[in-house]
């Protein structure tokens, strides 16, 4: 007991300090990080921390003065509060708000004394059921609201007066909404963006409004006092609700609506209903029509269009509309639907079971010349109509007929003559049944036609097509790849793929020795995934023009049951830059099969079946980057195999069978940054290892089974804590071993190492001890310790930063164990420091 006394005094020992210059507040809570780097502090907590320590953290950084962000996360307090009373003096230095994960917060936050706060953002508390404006700043410019137990939007009678004059943007996601007192964003009047989205709402239709008592949604829900610039509301859920009731609340929310380009104002608006599953019927159709006549962008992906309803002139007079999505709306095709839409840029029709687009047209006394994408995927077209979609095809860039069932003779090129062709017979046999259409459209630049069971296809259907660039053929099952295939395709191609995604069962197309002869002479990206193509793919693709060999920047040949490189496989290609064998058979990579591509830059051989690399593998590789070699076999790799890539910043070796990297880097190599040896089997790690890395900054590794972590950055950088938090930070198990050489070890079981990294970009921390924080030292549900390790001393920094972070280690089923000890050592690499986390389970 005495002993257990002394550790707690200890764990909660005060330790308030700065940074040596005294500009850097360090908070008593280990759990709690300051990232001084920018223009404010901004401070992230995380896990269990005690109201008080936190209150004097807050204290702390009101005495710098300087503005603050503020992110607490998982603080799972029985009952938290997020008042005035935990800021304190800072409060009104807090600009920013977020809180994540927090499942004892109940109550709204009291921020009503902040003078600059302009943003709150709360996740994931559950138990937080009301939302009250009251308790806010005028100083808010935006809320968002995410997996909250918020149920009802309403305010006091009192407060409909009060107008938070700064708000811009409200966002309200994934709760279940019952209830929207009318008028409620008229509080805000400056907003101009709402968004709802993953949220259910059950409501029922009331003609007179809305119930004062119970739920319900009314008329003028959605009011503002201006116009909106963007209204989303999207992928929301009214399985609850009747479908009538459905369709009656969207009917509603379009009457509440004030948007830019409606009612004389400009700047047209961005509205987006998709993805809520209500029925568009004829009234409905009236009020968008009535009420978006003028926005710039609507989208209605899945929301059902009544079957018996017919749609002739549906969006006549949309002036503004540039974006229309009506993809899975079970869309009918009815003439003119499509007309006078004169700023139409983008259509997507996608999903809509179309089967004939050639008896109706839609786009009948269509003035759409600006249209420049077209999406008809996803439908079971087999035609394309002859001649009606020649109103748009004045500027139309990009066209999508992927999964349709067309067939090719849909596309043969309109002839003017015979003087391309040997003979008459040629020039009568290749028009005979064919229809010109694609012809029309001499705009187009990209192409998608993957998916169309096809089992043959001829480069000359894409001839009138002079300014394509780029043609997807993917997923059709082609039987025989012959030179047909490229043949008269269009100079101005540079991206062909012609990706089968064939399962390993089936029959691969087979390919003419001399198929890719006819291949565009500047194609610079061919993509040739899963078409079982085996090891001859290479003579074949070294067929081609010696004009289309030096174009090639791009080759991909992933999933192709290839076994081996042979010294030859990759002659040809002098200005490759990215090669995928990902997913193949390779058992090793041949002495220098690499040794021709001098311009390869980007190498991924994942996923495949190597068992060691040769020092001279990767030999000629002068400009190369990023290597990746994740998932392979590898047990061995010889010494410098990788010293001569002096360009190479990116190496992955993950997920193999290595238990050790001594020796394998020889001389200096400044410019490797990031190495990867997760999930491999080290067991020793000599520090001396990675001596020659001078440059390396990030080292990811993994953790042993037992061991888990959530590591955070202190202090963080942009990328690391303001947008993610969490730095993705791995660490390294070290067994137990009798290797005199080994630096750090871990004795299983009653002893677990994580090894991470620290990065040279950002300001160290200087203290002279490790400062602990134990809370519910035994969780008898999980049975589990939980240490919280807050700072490290490092005698001799080099500009270097320490990552810390959570050990979560397990305990055994012996419900003896009585607490957890953490220590901490280090050994310096150059500008990395190694951090060695250790976790001790202590029986008392």
């Amino acid at each position: 007991m005495i002993l257990w006394l002394t550790l707690m005094f200890w764990l909660f020992l005060p330790a308030i300090r700065t940074d040596g210059d005294g500009s850097c507040p360090k908070p008593n809570s280990p759990n709690c990080r300051v990232d001084c780097t920018g223009l404010s502090y901004n401070i992230l907590c995380v896990d269990y921390v005690h109201f008080q320590t936190l209150k004097d953290d807050f204290d702390l950084l009101a005495s710098y003065g300087k503005k603050i962000i503020v992110n607490l996360w998982n603080l799972n307090n029985s009952a938290l509060h997020v008042e005035s009373n935990l800021f304190g003096k800072s409060l009104v230095l807090v600009e920013r708000l977020s809180l994540h994960n927090n499942s004892g917060l109940i109550l709204f936050p009291n921020l009503r004394g902040a003078k600059i706060l302009e943003s709150i953002l709360i996740v994931g508390s559950p138990k937080m059921a009301e939302f009250t404006i009251e308790t806010l700043p005028d100083s808010m410019k935006e809320i968002i609201l995410m997996n909250t137990g918020v149920t009802r939007l309403e305010v006091e009678t009192a407060e409909l007066a009060r107008n938070l004059t700064h708000m811009e943007r409200f966002t309200l996601q994934g709760s279940n909404i019952s209830f929207i007192q009318p008028n409620f964003f008229s509080v805000f009047p400056n907003l101009n963006r709402i968004k709802f989205a993953s949220n259910s709402f059950l409501v029922t239709d009331q003609s007179s409004g809305v119930e004062e008592s119970g739920s319900g949604i009314g008329n003028a829900m959605f009011t503002t006092t201006l116009p909106l610039d963007h209204f989303i509301f999207k992928d929301n859920d009214f399985s609850g609700t009747p479908q009538a009731d459905a369709t009656t609340f969207l009917r509603r929310t379009l009457r509440s609506l004030k948007l830019h380009g409606a009612n004389g104002y400009t700047d047209a608006s961005v509205v987006d209903f998709s993805g809520n599953g209500i029925l568009i019927d004829t009234g409905t159709l009236f009020e968008l029509t009535k009420f978006l006549r003028e926005i710039g962008s609507l989208n209605l992906r899945a929301n059902p269009f009544e079957n018996s309803m017919t749609i002739t002139d549906m969006f006549a007079n949309f002036t503004n509309l540039r974006k229309l999505d009506l993809s899975l709306t079970n869309l009918p095709i009815s003439r003119g639907a499509f007309s006078n839409l004169p700023q139409l840029e983008e259509l997507y029709l996608s999903g809509n079971s179309f089967t004939d687009m050639t008896a109706v047209d839609m786009f009948e006394r269509s003035n759409s010349t600006k249209l420049r994408i077209l999406d008809l995927s996803n439908n079971t077209l087999t035609a394309l109509p002859e001649g009606n979609l020649e109103r748009i095809n004045g500027n139309l860039q990009n066209l999508s007929l992927n999964n349709n069932m067309l067939l090719p003779a849909e596309f043969t090129p309109e002839i003017v003559g015979t003087s391309d062709f040997a003979d008459n017979a040629t020039f009568a046999a290749i028009n005979n049944g064919y229809r010109a259409t694609l012809a029309h459209w001499s705009s187009l630049r990209e192409l998608g036609l993957s998916a169309n069971s096809w089992t043959t296809f001829d480069g000359k259907f894409l001839a009138p097509l002079t300014v394509l660039n780029t043609v997807d053929l993917s997923s059709n099952p082609f039987v025989n790849i012959t030179k047909e295939y490229f043949a008269n395709m269009p100079n101005s191609i540079r991206k062909i793929d012609l990706s089968m995604h064939q399962p390993e069962d089936v029959d691969p197309a087979t390919v003419d020795e001399d198929a890719f002869s006819t291949m565009p002479p500047n194609i610079s990206a061919l993509i040739l995934i899963k078409g079982n193509f085996r090891n001859w793919i290479f003579k074949r693709l070294q067929n081609m023009t010696n004009s289309s060999l030096a174009s090639l920047e791009t080759l991909d040949l992933q999933d192709n049951l290839i076994r081996f490189l042979d010294g030859d496989s990759l002659n040809g290609f002098p200005n490759l830059k990215s090669l995928s064998l990902r997913g193949n058979l390779l058992q090793s990579m041949a002495n220098a099969s690499f040794r021709n591509l001098k311009s390869l830059v980007n190498l991924t051989v994942s996923l495949n079946q190597i068992v060691r690399i040769d020092s001279n593998d990767f030999e000629g590789l002068g400009n190369i980057k990023r290597i990746d070699l994740r998932a392979n076999k590898i047990a061995h790799i010889e010494s410098g195999a990788f010293d001569q890539l002096s360009t190479l910043t990116n190496l992955y070796l993950g997920e193999n069978n290595m238990t050790d990297i001594n020796g394998v880097f020889q001389t200096n190599n400044y410019n490797l940054i990031h190495l990867g040896l997760q999930k491999n089997n080290i067991t020793c790690f000599n520090r001396t290892a990675l001596d020659p890395l001078r440059g390396i900054k990030w080292l990811y590794t993994s953790l042993p089974k037992e061991v888990t972590t959530s590591i955070f950055v202190d202090p963080g950088t942009d990328d690391l804590t303001t947008n993610n938090m969490m730095a993705k930070v791995y660490a390294n198990p070290l067994d137990s071993g009798d290797n005199l050489d080994c630096d750090v070890k871990y004795d299983s079981p009653l002893l677990h190492s994580a090894q991470l990294m620290v990065t040279d970009n950002i300001t160290l921390w200087e203290t002279d001890h490790v400062r602990l924080e134990v809370s519910n030292p035994w969780d008898l549900s999980t049975r589990k310790f939980i240490a919280h390790v807050a700072k490290c001393y490092i005698p001799q920094p080099r500009n270097m930063t320490i990552i810390t972070g959570n050990l979560l280690c397990s305990m055994g089923d012996s419900k003896t164990a009585g607490g957890l000890r953490v220590s901490c050592n280090y050994f310096p690499i150059y500008s990395v420091t190694i951090l060695v986390l250790t976790c001790r389970k202590l029986l008392f």
